[in-house]
């Protein structure tokens, strides 16, 4: 992560959303993000978990961090989502969620 220049939750949370980060370095942030258990990140998971590679990484770290905020969001994925990855990552994530 460091090589990566990632060594603080903000360097994390930018790199979860930062679309021009290669695929492996936004997966590790978002299970740092993850990790660290910090509502702030909901936002940037949020938009990471959009993206169909880092779907289930970003739903197990919503799960960790366990903020409401994600619960309207996901509901929509499951009900909406047009991949079924994402739709079942949606509904692992509410689980973790207990909602």
């Amino acid at each position: 992560m460091r090589a990566a220049g990632i060594d603080s939750f903000e360097a994390a949370d930018s790199a979860a959303k930062d679309l021009s980060l290669e695929l492996e370095t936004r997966s590790v942030a978002c299970w740092l993000l993850g990790q660290l258990a910090q509502k702030r990140a909901v936002a940037s998971l949020l938009l990471a978990f959009a993206d169909p590679r880092l779907t289930l990484e970003a739903a197990k770290a919503l799960g960790v961090i366990n903020n409401k905020r994600a619960v309207k969001p996901l509901i929509k994925w499951l009900l909406e989502g047009r991949q079924t990855e994402q739709r079942a990552a949606a509904a692992f994530a509410l689980g973790l969620l207990a909602d």
